[in-house]
């Protein structure tokens, strides 16, 4: 989970206990621990799915807004939206150890290879997985709605697209935007 610089201060004081997310799917897991850089790390105790009419200004609060109608207008969220309400706890300075960055073995890379030409081959769309894994190489740290506009889509779209290549372990999400994790540099080096 990423976290803007404004909410990180109230998570490690512990007035932010909770986010509220506008996810089309979870994207973190009860249990699951996230470096909170760099001050530390978090992790997450409950990921529920709620109507945004049933949040309340007490829970926008905890999830560092003044009020629900501000945290409405950061969500840009209606009453009758689906939100998932993320609720953790802040583990301290020392950061958790994140799944190995290891490089590609021949084999691994050769497999990695065949597998982004075919979901480039099924998309409906057209091709993109190499096209993204190229553009966040060449723009590191770009906001997703600006690298989704350069290839004219929606930046939900784009953004879940980034979502697959980083479960194969080729990306890596920053405070803003995104850069390719060693796997995916070796990809693409060789």
């Amino acid at each position: 989970m990423q976290f803007q610089k404004l909410f990180k201060e109230g998570i490690r004081a512990g007035t932010i206990t909770c986010s509220f997310r506008k996810w089309r799917s979870p994207q973190a897991k009860v249990g699951g621990q996230y470096n909170l850089h760099p001050m530390g790390a978090i992790e997450v105790t409950s990921v529920r799915l709620v109507t945004f009419s049933t949040v309340t200004d007490s829970d926008a609060r905890y999830s560092g807004f003044a009020d629900r109608s501000a945290l409405a207008r950061y969500l840009k969220a209606e009453d009758n939206d689906d939100v998932y309400r993320v609720d953790l706890r802040y583990l301290g300075n020392k950061s958790v150890k994140q799944p190995p960055k290891s490089k590609l073995s021949d084999s691994e890379r050769a497999r990695m290879r065949d597998r982004l030409d075919r979901m480039d081959e099924r998309s409906s769309r057209g091709p993109w997985a190499w096209r993204t894994l190229c553009l966040i190489n060449e723009q590191s740290g770009i906001r997703a709605a600006r690298l989704a506009a350069q290839i004219g889509w929606e930046t939900q779209h784009f953004k879940s697209n980034v979502r697959k290549l980083k479960q194969l372990g080729l990306t890596m999400s920053l405070e803003t935007g995104y850069q390719l994790s060693q796997r995916g540099k070796d990809l693409l080096t060789k």
